[in-house]
């Protein structure tokens, strides 16, 4: 499954400081959605499966030898602290 190998690349990535293996930009594989093929009744897995889908923007900060400007950092944050309150949401 495509969404479980992105997030093996994007931990990997993480905690190696290395860049992704698997690009945004490079994949037209959609979203997953809930009773398509995959039960998620209490919604981790999309939950997971988007966060890792951010997880790009936070490492290329990490990975990048140019320094990143702080509005870059609080727009990231808004976007990671907003995935988190809409965690219970995310149920199709």
């Amino acid at each position: 499954m495509y969404w479980e190998i992105l997030t093996y690349d994007r931990l990997q990535a993480l905690c190696f400081g290395r860049p992704c293996a698997f690009q945004n930009r490079s994949s037209d594989t959609k979203f997953p959605v809930e009773n398509e093929w995959i039960e998620d009744k209490d919604g981790f897995h999309l939950a997971k499966y988007k966060l890792m889908g951010m997880m790009e923007s936070v490492i290329e900060i990490q990975t990048s030898a140019a320094p990143v400007s702080y509005n870059t950092v609080v727009e990231l944050d808004r976007k990671l602290v907003e995935c988190k309150s809409t965690r219970h949401r995310l149920r199709y």
